[in-house]
């Protein structure tokens, strides 16, 4: 089946992807301060969660929409626009907000030039996987933007230019973003009011669940570096990079199987909907277990990797931690984008809504009673709740179970 091949190439992207994130996050935490590596850490978070604001949750829609007009070429193109118009309005509007961050000015120059860039070149790569040219869309989103980032990186360090390291990051995405716009099969048309507004409206329930999730992944920088001394930023950053090397396992398959489940759904066709469920969950269970294993057990000698300040006891714990929770997130399956898929979207987003917030209360809280490790008991807490609950409601909505 195509989807199975996807599947293979997705995984194997993904692999590539995560190998270059990790020599990228070792390279930062090797070579760089904790202090520096903090900083560095904090600002991607903070580019990240700012380029999916402004995408206002397309992106989900896109993975929803496409499959339902794949055979108009004008409807796409129109669609497409659009949607690159209202991130560029939605950019211009966030932008003096970006001025009351507690940032250096430097840094909020930095975070300005790179959100049209992170959010479109996201947004296009998206775009390729809803059309089922899956390969090309992780080449653009993950693999590329990471090895050019590495590459920038090397250059910086032998070069000895500045120390805000993070503009490396910023400048694998330009690159990508000025490629796609000259590249990208559709041509960019003239849209209306009307065209941004019908978005807005659609994309409403996907936007709360993607702004809440950037929020969800993002939350814990922002808290740690506002709360704490900002090298247990970087500690975090490392011991969450590793606990989640298992989870490109689930990233992979969502980027097939997402469109699948909306065209399955629209065809009513809930048997083999069921069907390609399963199967994946069951492919994510087999792949990934192995991972967290060998992480477990090894997190000392593997975090000594990145240096002796990274071998603490603390560290180790909050790997421990935070690598049994992604191993239950991805056991429970593709719950949360079979949700989105098959019109339960605002359920899911009420869920998810309620979950981060609850989990970044108790880790502001725990933050300051017990520090890093506190945050990172109610990370793993929120990680687990969410996608039990999740997996139940796929169940009752749907009749479908996942395993």
């Amino acid at each position: 089946m195509s989807y199975i091949l996807n599947i293979k190439w997705a995984f194997i992207l993904k692999v590539i992807s995560s190998l270059i994130g990790f020599i990228l996050t070792f390279l930062i935490g090797y070579m760089l301060s904790a202090e520096d590596a903090g900083r560095y850490f904090y600002m991607v978070s903070l580019i990240m969660t700012v380029g999916t604001i402004v995408r206002l949750g397309v992106d989900n829609l896109t993975l929803k929409t496409i499959p339902e007009i794949k055979n108009s070429i004008e409807n796409k193109s129109i669609y497409i626009s659009a949607c690159v118009l209202l991130i560029v309005i939605l950019t211009v509007l966030v932008i003096p907000f970006l001025y009351f961050l507690s940032i250096e000015k430097i840094e909020c120059y930095i975070l300005i030039i790179s959100i049209i860039p992170f959010a479109c070149v996201n947004f296009f790569s998206i775009y390729y996987q809803s059309i089922g040219d899956v390969k090309r869309g992780l080449l653009y989103s993950s693999v590329i933007p990471q090895l050019l980032t590495l590459l920038f990186f090397f250059l910086f360090y032998l070069l000895e230019v500045g120390e805000n390291v993070v503009i490396c990051y910023v400048l694998g995405y330009m690159f990508i973003f000025v490629f796609l716009i000259f590249k990208f099969p559709l041509k960019f048309v003239r849209v209306c009011f009307g065209d941004i507004k019908n978005i807005v409206e659609r994309a409403t329930p996907f936007m709360v669940v993607s702004i809440i999730g950037i929020l969800n992944a993002n939350y814990p920088i922002f808290i740690i570096s506002n709360k704490l001394p900002i090298e247990n930023a970087a500690y975090y950053a490392i011991a969450l990079k590793l606990a989640t090397i298992n989870v490109f396992v689930l990233s992979a398959v969502n980027s097939v199987i997402a469109p699948k489940f909306s065209e399955y759904y629209n065809n009513n066709n809930i048997i083999e909907l069921s069907k390609i469920a399963k199967n994946t969950t069951r492919i994510m269970v087999l792949l990934s277990v192995p991972i967290f294993l060998l992480i477990f057990i090894f997190s000392s000698e593997i975090l000594e990797i990145f240096g002796s300040e990274y071998d603490n006891e603390i560290t180790v714990y909050c790997l421990k931690i935070l690598a049994l929770s992604q191993v239950i997130n991805v056991s429970t399956g593709a719950s949360s984008y079979l949700l989105q898929m098959t019109g339960f979207g605002k359920e899911y987003a009420k869920l998810f809504t309620i979950n981060t917030l609850l989990s970044a209360i108790c880790s502001y809280f725990m933050s300051i009673y017990f520090g890093l490790i506190g945050v990172v008991i109610s990370i793993g807490i929120g990680i687990v709740a969410l996608n039990v609950f999740s997996f139940f409601m796929v169940k009752q909505k749907l009749k479908i179970w996942m395993i």
